[in-house]
């Protein structure tokens, strides 16, 4: 696929197999940025910011995990923009050792004053630490270097259902005097985000419509993308859920989107990938389809033959 290259596709879906292996799924469905889900009333207190906080617990299924919420203001943040009130606050995205922290018995999130007044940078920085609290509950963190981990939160955050909020937070467009520029609250870049709520909805029958609907324009420019990549793959979305150890042996190969035919008489490596037993059959529904066409036309046109040779008897006897 054009939009990644074939290294990291690897990587998502080792990961993805990985995860999934050690329990990782959407409890509460695909979990968009609405009302439904989040009905909670928001003042950008911390009160509120925690109730936030224990509303994506839920949906990831760790309800009963305790968790306090600090609101700090790191050095250097501008507490309001420019003057002309046409700037926003830089977004910041802290790394997870600063941002989740295991104290006794429970785990402290810290959010930033930045973060508390972007919508879309708050939802992203809760999911990310929420996605680091389902690691060390599935005790994945201690086997993770910093830099891993990092990244693996964003996994994890697709596969407990947040693949939405994950993508969009990927894009953020930020306004400012000095013009239109684009920030990321996620380790993973916006591609890879794609690619991770593709898979999501695939491997758990999530649906792909709930999720372009929630999702920024050129955000779900790159998720079609990835969905049609993934329609070519549909035998490796299986083994990243049911055979962990084929994905992480690279036993599967690639394809590109577009059906098998047409793979194949493109030509290149694509053209030597086994077809998939849909893509078979969507071949042979073709064929029948071709030859009960053929056969239609036919009936047709000897009719009209007949019709002709009844008219010119008939002219004749007249």
């Amino acid at each position: 696929m054009a939009l990644i290259h074939e290294d990291r596709l690897r990587w998502v879906l080792r990961s993805a197999a990985r995860l999934c292996d050690s329990g990782a799924e959407p409890v509460s469905g695909l979990v968009l940025p609405n009302g439904e889900f989040f009905p909670d009333a928001f003042d950008g207190s911390a009160d509120a910011l925690l109730r936030q906080l224990r509303r994506v617990l839920e949906h990831a299924g760790l309800a009963d995990v305790p968790v306090e919420l600090q609101l700090v203001t790191p050095e250097g943040e501008v507490a309001g923009g420019c003057k002309s009130g046409g700037c926003s606050a830089p977004l910041l995205r802290a790394p997870l050792k600063h941002r989740v922290a295991r104290v006794g018995d429970r785990f402290v999130v810290a959010v930033s004053t930045g973060e508390a007044r972007h919508p879309t940078a708050l939802m992203t920085a809760l999911v990310r630490a929420t996605s680091a609290i389902f690691l060390a509950e599935a005790e994945l963190d201690e086997e993770l270097e910093p830099r891993e981990r990092e990244a693996y939160a964003d996994v994890a955050g697709a596969l407990l259902g947040f693949g939405v909020l994950l993508a969009n937070g990927s894009h953020i467009t930020h306004k400012g005097c000095s013009g239109v520029t684009v920030q990321s609250a996620t380790a993973l870049p916006l591609e890879e985000q794609a690619v991770l709520l593709a898979l999501s909805c695939a491997l758990f029958g999530l649906s792909a419509r709930a999720a372009a609907s929630e999702l920024d324009a050129e955000v779900r420019s790159r998720f079609e993308e990835a969905r049609a990549w993934l329609g070519a793959n549909r035998g490796v979305v299986e083994l990243v859920r049911e055979d962990r150890r084929a994905i992480e042996a690279d036993r599967y190969a690639l394809a590109e989107p577009g059906g098998w035919l047409s793979r194949l008489f493109r030509g290149g490596r694509s053209a030597v990938t086994t077809p998939t037993g849909d893509e078979l059959d969507a071949v042979a529904r073709e064929v029948v389809d071709g030859a009960a066409g053929r056969d239609a036309d036919a009936a047709r046109a000897k009719a009209r033959r007949m019709a002709d040779l009844r008219a010119a008897v008939d002219e004749a006897f007249e």
